[in-house]
């Protein structure tokens, strides 16, 4: 795998995608702030975030010794002061690129202040455009809980 993001779509239509980075421990932790997008965007605008955010995933960099103020942009994007209010009403699809340019996106259902990924409900490309990204997008949010 060589670029992890996600795709979260809050109660009030904004779609907030963030990229995610690989801990030399092999966590993922969240990574470059992320971008906050109206609902009406074209798909290949979100597409096109996407792929920035798959850019900007990396791998084998060291572990923060505290992981909550990873959360504050994320929270920020959302305009919300809390995980919790964040994660209210709030569906995610992970996004995942390999080697080969193939995109997978995988839906989730929600539990509590995390998402579940639903893997037999995943979405497969290959040599996607962004345009097709941002279509997979929509349609893995359309199967998430």
């Amino acid at each position: 795998m060589i670029g992890v993001a996600s795709v979260d779509a809050r109660a009030d239509g904004t779609l907030i995608v963030q990229s995610y980075s690989r801990t030399d421990d092999w966590l993922w932790i969240l990574g470059e702030p992320p971008v906050a997008l109206a609902s009406t965007v074209s798909d290949n605008e979100l597409g096109e975030a996407v792929v920035l955010m798959l850019d900007r995933s990396r791998t084998d960099v060291p572990r923060p010794e505290d992981l909550l103020p990873l959360m504050k942009p994320l929270l920020a994007a959302a305009g919300v002061r809390s995980p919790r209010a964040y994660y209210d009403g709030t569906r995610s699809v992970g996004v995942s690129r390999s080697a080969d340019g193939s995109v997978v996106v995988e839906p989730s259902r929600r539990d509590h202040r995390s998402f579940l990924p639903l893997a037999d409900r995943c979405i497969a490309l290959t040599a996607a455009k962004p345009a097709g990204i941002g279509a997979a997008i929509r349609e893995g949010l359309a199967r998430s809980e």
